[in-house]
């Protein structure tokens, strides 16, 4: 659905666009929009995945509680921003052809201010969910190690290899 086929034939806008396009406005727009809606949204499930990880591994939530208490809000947030987000530039006339798919990119009529807007929104949000997601990670790797450690001494094969070395005591 993406893709250089969906530009209009003839394209008078910037950013290597071509005219390599089979398409029109209309699918331009609708590539553009379903593009830009997977580009926020993606990277915010991401997120919510990694936090989903992170309450399972280091906080011991169930299915049950996972889905009252963290389940539903996270597609009620997630659905409707990324949603009101990638519908406000179709109504400004920002998706265009921009390099090899239709995104949001000015044309004749657009202001280069909204598109900066609306790419910053997108940037800013892939950064932030590469935060949130390193965070979640670094979080789980010390939970996951601190409980190897202390479970390191019930391990009945670390036990013989201190036996063997004379390093333990006998009780």
């Amino acid at each position: 659905f993406a893709g250089t086929w969906a530009q209009p034939s003839i394209s008078v806008w910037t950013y290597g666009s071509t005219s390599r396009g089979n398409g029109n406005i209309t699918t331009c727009n609708i590539s553009g929009f379903f593009i830009f809606l997977g580009s926020l949204a993606i990277p915010w499930y991401n997120v919510s995945i990694s936090i989903y990880y992170y309450l399972t591994i280091c906080h011991g939530w169930r299915e049950l509680r996972m889905k009252k208490s963290f389940e539903r809000y996270v597609h009620a947030v997630i659905c409707p921003i990324a949603m009101l987000v990638a519908i406000i530039p179709f109504f400004m006339d920002l998706y265009n052809p921009y390099y090899f798919y239709c995104f949001v990119a000015t044309s004749g009529s657009a202001s280069i201010a909204a598109q900066f807007v609306f790419q910053g929104i997108y940037m800013t949000s892939v950064i932030l969910c590469t935060g949130v997601i390193i965070c979640m990670m670094f979080r789980i790797k010390c939970h996951v190690t601190s409980t190897t450690r202390q479970s390191r001494k019930y391990d009945s094969s670390s036990y013989l290899t201190k036996v063997r070395k004379g390093t333990t005591t006998s009780t």
